[in-house]
């Protein structure tokens, strides 16, 4: 991302155009900002997971709704989302670990370490 980009994004007024430190350090806010995320959305998956059948966050997040798409690119869904988090980390079988929670809190831990705080 350019300078300028940051400044509209980040609602910056710089006014020279040279890159100072504090616009540098947004770059790995903005990492350490995606890293946060992915945390959250890993917790939150091995929560859910864990949840009895019945509940509707885990009837949400194994269900398979009906009907017709709309033309086009199929929107991007959240466990799709998860699902490339995971990849990044290197998880296979995703749900026999997440019935675990010790097994689950030694992946987030691992996940930490792997992309950074």
């Amino acid at each position: 991302m350019t300078v300028r980009g940051l400044e509209l994004v980040m609602e910056l007024h710089i006014e020279t155009r040279q890159i100072t430190s504090s616009v540098v350090g947004l770059g790995n806010f903005m990492l350490l900002t995606e890293i946060w995320l992915m945390i959250g959305r890993l917790r939150w998956l091995g929560h859910v997971q864990r949840k009895t059948g019945g509940r509707y966050p885990k009837k949400a997040l194994n269900g398979q709704p009906g009907g017709r798409r709309r033309m086009g690119r199929p929107r991007m869904r959240w466990l799709d989302d998860v699902g490339e988090d995971l990849r990044t980390i290197g998880v296979r079988r995703w749900r026999r670990k997440a019935e675990s929670r010790d097994d689950w809190k030694t992946l987030i831990r691992e996940a930490k370490v792997l992309t950074g705080p």
